[in-house]
């Protein structure tokens, strides 16, 4: 008996080897493939661009047109070489950029060919280059996908620049349908968007009460933007809202774009219950003052959190506002040790 229980464990460890010699050497011919597939490619690119390269510098210098230069090229329905020729768009400006553009819009029959691919690393590639090439025209093929949140962010951030105040609307409207996106995110497309979407910036902001999030992104969106129209609504905004963030992002924003008089409407946030509103009152409050006085400095370095003294100490440095402080005050202050060692 004790020899057939050997021979079955000697069986199932030869069978285990066996196993992870296999799958060692299949890993090993699977990179050997890989690797030498990277080369092939690698080398065939670099060969196909010294094709490439002698038709595309006629067209950019207007030596032949963009129609004799893609029929002059070959393997001109490849990835490889749209991706080739978008290298030379992105270092050009002007006349020489625009007949380039007109060269790959040739190749519109490949860019639907991709998108409609069920390769989703093809049809990325097809959203980017449509969204190159044809930005006008790029609308009418995309279709959204709500289950797909990379691809449908990529077609979203390709078409940001569409001069289409329709298509636009409908693009923020598909931003905010994803959740828990980095609002930075949103703003940064939203921001390449244009001033001309500040009409539904402001129609967020005003009626979007309900939704937050959606508010404090089109307010960072216009303050990033250095729009300086809206200091009406956020005055409104700064007496009618409740939420937090809403009102700090205002302060912010009220803190760039607003002069010194507007300091009556920041100074009662002063001694908001939130300490981020605080925050941003506080810095809202110093660069828009031409005088900061001594009880100003109190409120600042006696508040309950420490985030909003280091706060003031540092936008106080910045303004160089100090008024003169006798000792024995400063010693009186909450946060003494801040004041002295980042202002006095």
């Amino acid at each position: 008996m004790q020899g057939s229980r050997d021979e079955i464990i000697l069986i199932i460890l030869i069978l285990m080897i066996s196993i992870f010699f296999l799958i060692t050497v299949s890993l090993f011919i699977v990179t050997i493939y890989l690797r030498f597939s990277t080369l092939y490619k690698n080398k065939r690119n670099k060969w196909r661009s010294k094709k490439w390269d002698p038709v595309i510098l006629e067209v950019m210098d207007g030596l032949i047109s963009a129609e004799e230069g893609f029929n002059n090229l070959k393997w001109r329905n490849s990835t490889e070489y749209l991706l080739h020729l978008e290298l030379y768009v992105d270092m050009l400006k002007g006349k020489e950029k625009e007949r380039l553009l007109a060269l790959g819009r040739l190749s519109h029959k490949k860019l639907h060919h991709l998108i409609q691919n069920r390769n989703r690393r093809k049809q990325l590639y097809g959203v980017h280059l449509l969204g190159l090439f044809h930005p006008k025209d790029q609308y009418r093929y995309l279709r959204f996908n709500p289950r797909d949140i990379e691809l449908s962010l990529t077609m979203i951030r390709e078409m940001r620049t569409i001069d289409n105040f329709r298509v636009k609307e409908r693009l923020i409207k598909m931003l905010f349908i994803f959740k828990y996106i980095s609002p930075v995110y949103i703003s940064n497309i939203l921001v390449e968007m244009g001033e001309d979407i500040v009409p539904i910036l402001r129609m967020l902001i005003l009626e979007r009460q309900d939704h937050p999030y959606e508010q404090v992104v089109a307010i960072e969106t216009i303050r990033r933007m250095h729009y300086s129209g809206c200091l009406d609504i956020f005055e409104k905004i700064l007496r009618s809202n409740k939420h937090p963030m809403v009102l700090a992002s205002s302060l912010k924003y009220m803190e760039e774009m607003g002069d010194d008089s507007k300091v009556n409407i920041v100074k009662p946030f002063l001694s908001h219950p939130h300490p981020q509103v605080r925050i941003a009152a506080v810095n809202a409050y110093v660069s828009l003052s031409s005088v900061i006085s001594v009880a100003d400095i109190s409120i600042f370095f006696n508040d309950t959190s420490v985030q909003v003294a280091v706060s003031a100490a540092k936008k106080l440095q910045m303004e160089n506002l100090l008024p003169f402080i006798s000792s024995e005050e400063i010693e009186q202050f909450k946060w003494t040790d801040i004041y002295k060692r980042m202002v006095y």
